[in-house]
């Protein structure tokens, strides 16, 4: 197992100590700070964060580590149930005699990790300068986190540390508990951490960032919820475990789930401006650069206007006040359609100095739905809507939607609107738009530009690659594979666009490919990357657009020199068709 590292500096306090016996004279109170495995000023900081992971401790059973730097924490997980009496200690075979360490219990784990401030722990209650923590009662059945450390922060050498339970009954029972977090727990937590941002019973400055909102929709209170919902929907094995161990178990796996993509899941239009263009259910209709007063229409100036008030200048109050404001006196507007809510909107861009700012607004209206600051959005009024749902069949979905797009025939699909669409069939192509509020997007347009066809919105969508996917090969690794998990559209697909940033260690041979659920693999790019990062935004041909477009794509990057590379990001836009 890779070890986490200690990379950022510790606080030093004076620890209070559990009784022991003292194995000798060298047992005496020593009033010097301690080093401990907690980052200072930082309360949401988990001690997990601050040692090196080194495994699990069984009761019965010894491990063995070394110390080899400063600032040294070894950590073992200890799983044990609630009102265990157990006794921990670095013993003296198997330990440097003149190694001086200290012992810490953490936990028991719950859904923000192991805490910060130590359960127990103890410098030399056992032989000689070794730590013991005799008869120690842990509170609760669930995971603890016993740290291993050296009295001056500065010692080396070898240790032993041991488990024992001297009344036989320590062992925490097996927990079926899943392996990730399940589905309907996943969406009724976005849920949850949706309706808290965008609540408009409180002012903007009252509304919790999303990172907040999912920390109160994972606390015991808040996870009940979520989870009693999945359990009647789809009831899980865990279901049947007490509240608090499903509580402690599951909603860490969520947590490590939901945590990297909050933000883009409880927005409508993701976390930033340039990500608009790729956020699963939005599509850009149309574009253009307005330069002077004509090509804004009377409502777009007033939105135009409330975008520079937006963005923080209070003193424009007109649309020349605002091109005379905007860097080379350009404004973009970007036509937006909403596929989850089944509505349009009009997105306005500008630079601002070195910034890129604006709003997003509905069709008509001069309500900001989302401000863009320097690039990210903020202050989103709009959760990602019913359609597009994750779905197993239609009583998933609300009322007029149905389950589309299970890769052959298993789940899961997508909630869609299937009602015909005016224009749908009708020819586009990059000059002629299927419209800015139809709810259609021209489709083909990578293979033939001007010979497209326009189709629902739905048939359309964007795909980023699994999160727990490894996105990182290692020197010598050889390749990295990465799924794509695609669900919701038609039968075949229309268009491929392959969206990826690679950060390679230095310049390497390299080979990507593209197989889609049929096993059919196109070459993307074959030749030397880097030493700088590898950008992708392109349409990639080679396809049939006569095979199964539903199922999972994956991207192959193989590092011919071995030198070690990561995947930044990685995402798939796909059109697609009836068969």
């Amino acid at each position: 197992m890779k070890a986490t590292r200690l990379t950022t500096a510790l606080t030093l306090s004076t620890a209070l100590f559990a009784c022991g016996e003292a194995g000798d004279s060298a047992n005496e109170a020593q009033t010097e700070p301690i080093p401990e495995p907690v980052l200072a000023g930082d309360a949401k900081a988990d001690v997990v964060d601050r040692v090196a992971m080194r495994g699990d401790l069984a009761f019965g059973a010894t491990v063995d580590g070394v110390f080899t730097e400063d600032l040294q924490f070894d950590a073992w997980r200890l799983l044990a149930k609630g009102g265990a009496r157990v006794s921990l200690e670095v013993t003296q075979s198997g330990t440097a005699r003149s190694l001086d360490s200290v012992l810490f219990v953490y936990g028991p784990k719950g859904a923000a990790g192991y805490g910060t401030a130590a359960l127990a722990r103890d410098d030399d209650s056992g032989w000689g300068p070794h730590p013991r923590l005799r008869d120690l009662v842990l509170p609760k059945t669930g995971e603890y986190l016993v740290v291993v450390g050296t009295r001056d922060g500065q010692g080396r050498g070898k240790f032993r540390l041991a488990a024992t339970c001297p009344g036989g009954d320590c062992a925490a029972p097996v927990l079926d508990l899943p392996t990730t977090c399940p589905r309907g727990v996943a969406t009724g937590l976005v849920d949850c951490a949706a309706e808290a941002t965008t609540d408009t019973s409180v002012t903007l400055a009252q509304r919790p960032r999303p990172e907040e909102a999912l920390d109160a929709c994972l606390d015991a209170e808040g996870f009940a919820g979520p989870w009693d919902a999945a359990c009647a929907a789809s009831p899980i094995a865990a279901c049947g475990l007490p509240y608090e161990d499903a509580w402690q178990g599951v909603s860490t796996l969520c947590r490590e789930a939901l945590a990297p993509t909050i933000r883009r899941d409880t927005c409508a239009f993701g976390d930033t401006w340039r990500g608009v263009y790729r956020t699963p259910g939005i599509a850009v209709t149309r574009e253009r650069t307005a330069r002077e007063l004509g090509h804004m229409s009377a409502v777009e100036k007033r939105q135009v206007v409330a975008a520079m008030v937006a963005a923080g200048h209070t003193d424009v109050h007109s649309a020349s006040a605002a091109l005379e404001r905007a860097d080379s006196n350009e404004i973009h507007l970007v036509d937006l359609w909403d596929e989850g809510h089944g509505a349009a909107f009009l997105g306005v861009e500008f630079g601002a100095g070195d910034t890129s700012v604006g709003a997003i607004f509905r069709i008509g209206s001069t309500a900001v739905v989302v401000r863009n600051g320097d690039g990210d959005l903020y202050d989103c009024a709009l959760p990602p809507g019913p359609r597009g749902r994750v779905c197993l069949e239609n009583a998933d979905c609300e009322a007029g939607l149905t389950c589309q797009g299970k890769a052959e025939g298993q789940g899961p699909g997508r909630c869609v609107s299937q009602g015909p669409r005016a224009g749908a069939g009708e020819p586009c192509s990059l000059s002629k738009s299927c419209g800015t509020d139809t709810g259609l997007v021209c489709s083909g347009l990578t293979r033939a530009p001007q010979d497209g066809l326009c189709q629902p919105a739905w048939m359309q969508n964007t795909f980023f690659a699994a999160p727990e996917a490894a996105r990182t090969l290692a020197p010598g690794g050889g390749a990295l594979t990465l799924p794509v998990e695609v669900r919701g559209l038609a039968t075949v697909d229309m268009d491929v666009w392959l969206h990826l940033f690679v950060t390679p260690q230095s310049g390497t041979g390299a080979k990507i490919t593209l197989t889609n659920p049929a096993g059919t693999a196109v070459t993307v790019l074959e030749g030397r990357i880097g030493p700088d990062q590898l950008w992708l935004q392109q349409p990639i041909l080679g396809f049939s657009g006569d095979e199964t477009v539903n199922g999972d794509w994956t991207v192959t990057i193989t590092d011919e020199n071995g030198v070690g590379l990561t995947v930044d990001e990685l995402s798939l836009t796909l059109g697609s068709r009836w068969d």
